[in-house]
């Protein structure tokens, strides 16, 4: 695992996915990704839990909750 320090704006690429420090509140840091449309982007704690039906995340179910 590579870690690297980042501060307000600094960004880092991953082939054409550009990860980009946007602000920091408290604790939390808010990022910004920028990526071609091809790419899914899931939060860690979501993968595999959700499956990607027509371009949308569902659950699995008939309902679409969105991403």
């Amino acid at each position: 695992m590579l870690l690297l320090g980042r501060n307000l704006n600094q960004s880092v690429r991953i082939g054409d996915v550009v990860v980009r420090v946007l602000k920091f509140r408290g604790r939390q840091v808010v990022l910004g990704i920028e990526a071609p449309g091809e790419v899914d982007i899931v939060r860690g704690e979501l993968e595999g839990v959700n499956k990607r039906v027509n371009g949308v995340f569902t659950d699995g179910e008939d309902e679409v909750h969105g991403i």
